[in-house]
């Protein structure tokens, strides 16, 4: 019975440590997107800028 209770144990923590990979997996998918998102954001002002600095110092 000792011996059962113990697989069910381990597989308890398989369980546990297999939900916490999951979790940390689709945060890390989440975090990623919203970087790509405010990256592209920060490329297009960058390059307004820089257009608007050009178009100035052509004048």
């Amino acid at each position: 019975m000792r011996f059962i209770h113990g697989i069910q144990e381990e597989i308890q923590d398989s369980t546990n440590e297999f939900v916490s990979k999951d979790f940390v997996h689709q945060t890390v998918a989440e975090a990623k997107s919203e970087l790509i998102k405010w990256m592209f954001i920060f490329w297009v002002g960058q390059g307004a800028v820089t257009y608007m600095i050009v178009s100035l110092m052509k004048n």
